[in-house]
């Protein structure tokens, strides 16, 4: 039987922010973001009180991973990978901004009513927060409104996350074969 939880949420990247600190949702950029991957999940069903996800942070090693509750009261915003998208950035070299492929995270919690959504920028690896209606969604490459033979790296990185999350997919079904991808498996007792 196919998980649907397992699907939206297992190898996966989060954002979360949590404590009692009352957050501004003015000063989001300045939040105490937590980011990493979700490496298990305990409920079939996402939106059960009791899900706990099996997290390896990014800034932490890896044998510091550890269950979290995500519908803990002290958690105020818990953002799920949710697809890749084009949303607008400034050109480093000039005032003018052009589209540009970032992941788009969806919310599993957000007590605090976010009016805009964080997106990561590939490549660079920034985050920006804009509103979820600037952000289109990347269909194929060619949507792009440059030539991708100028930015092979980006290119690259798009192909690697399309690939990435495909396997993922693949895998969490158990039906059908994966060839020539690198796989970690993971033992949450361990």
């Amino acid at each position: 039987m196919c998980n649907k939880t397992r699907q939206l949420l297992v190898g996966r990247g989060f954002l979360c922010v949590s404590g009692e600190t009352p957050l501004k949702v003015e000063e989001i950029a300045t939040w105490d973001w937590k980011s990493g991957k979700i490496r298990a999940v305990s409920h079939r069903d996402v939106s059960d009180q009791n899900l706990k996800v099996f997290v390896e942070f990014d800034e932490e090693k890896m044998e510091r991973r550890r269950w979290i509750k995500v519908y803990e009261p002290l958690m105020k915003v818990f953002l799920v990978e949710h697809t890749l998208g084009l949303a607008h950035r400034q050109c480093p070299q000039g005032a003018a901004s052009l589209q540009w492929p970032a992941v788009v995270f969806k919310p599993l919690v957000d007590v605090v009513g976010l009016v805009l959504i964080p997106v990561e920028y590939l490549l660079m690896k920034e985050r920006s927060f804009i509103p979820a209606e600037a952000v289109q969604p990347l269909e194929r490459l060619s949507c792009l409104g440059f030539s991708l033979r100028d930015f092979q790296e980006l290119q690259k990185e798009v192909k690697a996350w399309i690939r990435k999350n495909t396997a993922v997919q693949l895998l969490v079904r158990g039906n059908q074969n994966l060839i020539g991808c690198k796989v970690r498996l993971y033992c949450v007792d361990s």
